[in-house]
């Protein structure tokens, strides 16, 4: 979070951000940050219940009562590129206002019904976006973007997804076509609510590198 706050162009004064706080957010922008996590959390859940994978058994977090490890795990590398740039695009197109947040006696920054209204209102705009998904070569909405890689990280796992070359463009038509087969045969349905809603083995993504994202829409900038 480093440069988070030279990427805030608009409302600064109201918005500024030092630091990542939470339980409870201190301030309007990490409250943004805080609801857009809990948000891209229960995508994942759903995305990896949906594939057959248990949300509570993860990698990379550590398994805690309750906690969504593997959903943790799987939204680790759509936070930059989805979570935290749709925040900087609420704030800088105005979407969320200081008119949108109260303080609580304890300090705590909360949104207020309104707020709330806004913020979802632009998440489910946001989820009909379209990418062109980087290892699949296929354009889709980026509300299945998780239900995508919780897929192929079952693929992974399950030993469907070959372990070598698996980040080569026809390995990824392949897979695309194999996807397309899947919803076809019963996903599709699962997928359209993801998207209302909300490889090599060491990687989530089954993207082999980190995901460079490229959006057709709106969010091109911030």
């Amino acid at each position: 979070f480093d440069c988070f706050d030279s990427l805030i162009l608009q409302q600064h004064d109201d918005f500024s951000f030092s630091g990542r706080r939470r339980r409870p957010p201190l301030d309007s922008t990490n409250a943004l940050l805080s609801f857009a996590y809990s948000l891209l959390a229960s995508d994942c859940t759903a995305a990896l219940q949906s594939v057959g994978l248990d949300p509570y058994v993860g990698f990379l977090h550590r398994a805690r009562p309750g906690r969504r490890s593997l959903a943790l795990d799987l939204m680790e590398e759509l936070r930059a590129v989805y979570a935290d740039r749709f925040v900087l695009s609420c704030i800088n197109q105005k979407i969320m206002t200081p008119k949108h947040f109260q303080k609580q006696e304890n300090g705590a920054v909360l949104l207020t019904d309104e707020g709330r209204r806004a913020f979802l209102g632009g998440w489910q705009t946001r989820k009909q976006e379209t990418i062109t998904h980087p290892f699949l070569n296929e354009k889709l909405p980026w509300g299945l973007v998780p239900y995508v890689q919780a897929l192929l990280l079952a693929r992974t796992l399950r030993g469907v997804l070959a372990a070598q070359g698996s980040g080569s463009a026809t390995d990824g038509q392949s897979q695309s076509k194999s996807l397309g087969k899947s919803q076809n045969q019963g996903n599709d349905n699962t997928a359209a609510g993801l998207s209302g809603s909300g490889s090599s083995s060491s990687n989530s993504a089954g993207l082999g590198q980190t995901p460079d994202f490229t959006s057709t829409g709106s969010d091109a900038t911030v």
